[in-house]
């Protein structure tokens, strides 16, 4: 029958030899989950090195969770980030009235309207949580679109008048214009959704983001450009 000290020494002998990997095991886990990197997810037309530069500037200034971590390539990462636009709500869509422009008659006008949207840069575990956000626009600010059209003249004709002096010699003669039909003036309806595409509200949040560089930087020193 064993003894009770050669059980503990059994035991001991069994912990000893267990103790290493399980440790190992754990420091590995922790070493996968934390690599001390993080990943842009952004959509293509943000792949541009100067546009990159800044944000990879401005996050470890901005964002607690990415202080001290450096962007990695091709890997996965502790963290992502993500570009979230959402919120879009537009108002006040209209055309002008047209206006009478140039020596031939053709009429201008102006289809505008005002929007305002969401706009960030989320930070991601890598279970897909957000635990973090850059607000790059609000939904308390208010944008206005504007784009001008031309309406062409219809049956819009010219001629030549002769210019007489007191004897009837022609001396001169002077182009006229002439309209042989109505102008139409009738304005077509315009999608203001579809004016706002994804990429025209991208270059509003990439303009935010190299203000956020120049206030991050001007804070250091204001004498920076």
């Amino acid at each position: 029958m064993e003894s009770s000290y050669y059980k503990q020494k059994r035991l001991l002998l069994s912990l000893l030899f267990m103790a290493p990997g399980f440790l190992f095991s754990q420091e590995k886990e922790i070493s996968r989950n934390s690599t001390g990197q993080y990943r842009l997810a952004l959509p293509d037309e943000w792949t541009r090195s100067k546009l990159i530069k800044a944000i990879t500037e401005i996050l470890p200034q901005t964002i607690y969770e990415l202080k001290n971590r450096d962007l990695c390539t091709g890997c996965r990462g502790g963290y992502s980030v993500r570009l979230i636009m959402d919120s879009v709500v537009i108002t006040n869509a209209q055309n002008s009235q047209p206006i009478e422009v140039g020596s031939v008659p053709r009429y201008t006008y102006t289809f505008s309207f005002n929007y305002r949207f969401y706009a960030g840069l989320s930070i991601l575990d890598s279970l897909d949580n957000v635990v973090s956000r850059l607000k790059l626009v609000g939904t308390d600010e208010k944008f206005t679109y504007s784009k001008d059209y031309t309406l062409g003249g219809q049956g819009s004709g010219s001629r030549y008048q002769f210019m007489y002096d007191s004897t009837g010699k022609i001396v001169n003669d002077k182009r006229i214009t002439e309209n042989t039909k109505t102008i139409n003036t009738d304005t077509p309806n315009h999608n203001a959704r579809l004016a706002l595409t994804s990429v025209y509200l991208m270059d509003i949040c990439e303009q935010r983001i190299f203000d956020i560089r120049k206030r991050l930087r001007n804070s250091v020193n204001p004498h920076l450009p």
